[in-house]
Parts: C-alpha cells; structure tokens; sequence
C-alpha cells in the first residue's frame, strides 16, 4: 500500500462512520515547511505529510477534542 493509498483508506473508513471530507481541512507547503522548520528536520515521515495536507488543520468532528491538529503563528 503506498502512503496516497493508506491516506486514502483512512479517509474512506472516516466517511464510512459519518465524518463530512468537506470538513477536512489540510496545511498547504508552505505550513507543512513551517513545521519542518519547528521540528528541525529535513524530511517528515511520507504517511504524516500527506495526513497533513489532508487534514492536518481539521477534520469536523473527527478531531473534535484532541491536539493531533496544528497551529502556526505568523511572523
């Protein structure tokens, strides 16, 4: 399975139990280069960057509670 596939399957299986894909909300490059930054990594985990770009900002209700979603203050 490649990480577009296993990103996908999450996604499926979320929808299945009643979350909205429209409430997904996913960083663009640029945040997803913020964190690199923050991290002090060249490179993040393939599976971790596309779950970012996918919903790494929101998933309605699916995240409803818990600290898996970022924030990135401006300069």
């Amino acid at each position: 399975m490649t990480t577009v596939d296993s990103i996908g399957a999450v996604i499926a299986l979320l929808v299945l139990k009643g979350a909205q894909q429209s409430d997904f909300l996913g960083c663009g490059e640029r945040e997803i280069a913020q964190i690199r930054v923050a991290q002090a990594v060249a490179v993040l985990p393939p599976v971790y960057e596309e779950f970012l770009k996918v919903m790494g900002r929101g998933a309605g209700k699916f995240q409803a509670g818990t600290d898996i979603s970022i924030r990135i203050r401006s300069n």
